[in-house]
């Protein structure tokens, strides 16, 4: 191959909906062009592949994202002649599904082979806990030639819970907020006040924003035991997507009927305009019940100057600078949560202010988007040199 030609980089990942892994796939692949490789996706398709077109950077469809044993071993024929079509040098797979197919195409094709574990693989099967088939399919994303860990605490699981040497290979590399995309600044009164009538927000409170979709581990639970106890006035917009869990959603629903909170909290859909949702929150929460691997909620909360509340679990540790940038509360502690959010909304704006600027900080030195493109192509970079 020519010395002159640039370096190809092919990610893989199951789909391109709008969500944070895929966010991250399109904006290393921007940063990869910008950077002079030569950058390729591989996804079944999704409304982000658009992006992709706009930027000029070639996506090919496939059914990666399948579980059946046929397409899967046909798919390793096809991304092995992907590979040798466009001399690809690093195959980069974002999940569990398509990496058995690239395993075996970068083993046939002698390609580097890197991964990206997002999260906290359960081990479930039915009614086992510790399903060894599972375990196995999971420890997949352990055998390539390195691993990115999206947080100290994916990596430290990851240690502790699958065998072999493989500690050396294993690079954190945090995800981050698109600083420009979430900035306080750029969000216009108008795009407010559309989102505060779209919602019916009432404008004499201070609102509470819980960004999830309605799933149990969420936390959402354990929110509204706590809102049931705060003392000071407050109105609380929950917004998520409920796809696949409705009868999730209808059970929220119900406790807040329950607990008499009808006229202070409101569950709605998914937010097309996020840093809206975030300009008009006075603060914002992520009571998560289960680790996150990362959590990008709160980093988005503080690029977008507002304190965060979130439990003190997972990497909520890692983002949150404790009654700096936020508050850490302790999982299913009703009355600490409920503590915290009365001393958040009798706080005065100059309070509030000051912790969203050391938040905005926070994202800006340790958690930006650019930090993260950079340290992914700098991993690139370091490999083809080996």
């Amino acid at each position: 191959m020519d010395k002159d030609q640039k370096k190809v980089i092919m990610q893989i990942v199951p789909a391109l909906e709008n969500g944070g892994v895929e966010r991250g796939v399109v904006d290393i692949a921007k940063c990869l062009k910008n950077n002079n490789f030569l950058p390729i996706v591989i996804s079944n398709g999704g409304v982000l592949v658009y992006d992709l077109t706009e930027a000029g950077i070639n996506h090919i469809k496939l059914a990666v994202n399948t579980k059946n044993p046929i397409k899967i071993y046909n798919n390793i024929k096809k991304i092995e002649a992907i590979i040798k079509k466009f001399n690809v040098d690093i195959v980069h797979v974002r999940s569990r599904a398509p990496m058995l197919t690239a395993y075996y195409a970068c083993k046939r094709t002698n390609t580097k082979l890197i991964s990206t574990v997002h999260g906290i693989y359960s081990l479930n099967f039915l009614f086992w806990k510790n399903f060894s088939l599972k375990k196995k399919y999971n420890s997949l994303m352990l055998k390539a030639d390195s691993v990115i860990a999206v947080s100290n605490f994916v990596k430290k699981y990851l240690l502790e819970n699958y065998l072999g040497d493989f500690s050396s290979k294993i690079k954190v590399i945090q995800r981050g907020a698109d600083l420009n995309y979430f900035n306080l600044k750029k969000v216009s009164n108008n795009r407010i006040i559309d989102l505060i009538k779209k919602w019916n927000l009432p404008e004499d409170k201070k609102i509470i924003l819980m960004p999830a979709r309605y799933t149990s581990w969420k936390g959402h639970e354990f929110l509204i035991s706590a809102l049931s106890k705060v003392n000071n006035d407050f109105f609380c917009i929950m917004v998520g997507s409920d796809h696949g869990h409705e009868k999730y959603r209808k059970k929220l629903e119900q406790m807040v009927v329950q607990k008499n909170l009808e006229s202070k909290i409101r569950l709605v859909g998914p937010c097309k305009d996020m840093p809206a949702a975030y300009a008009l929150s006075h603060f914002v929460v992520a009571p998560s019940i289960r680790p996150e691997a990362f959590g990008r909620i709160a980093i988005e909360a503080q690029a977008s100057q507002k304190p965060i509340i979130a439990t003190a679990i997972g990497g909520s540790l890692e983002t949150i600078i404790n009654n700096e940038t936020g508050f850490l509360v302790d999982v299913l502690d009703v009355d600490n949560l409920t503590i915290i959010i009365d001393k958040v909304l009798q706080m005065s704006k100059q309070e509030i202010d000051q912790i969203g600027l050391a938040g905005r900080k926070n994202i800006e030195e340790n958690f930006s988007n650019q930090k993260m493109c950079d340290e992914t192509v700098g991993l690139y970079s370091n490999f083809l040199q080996v």
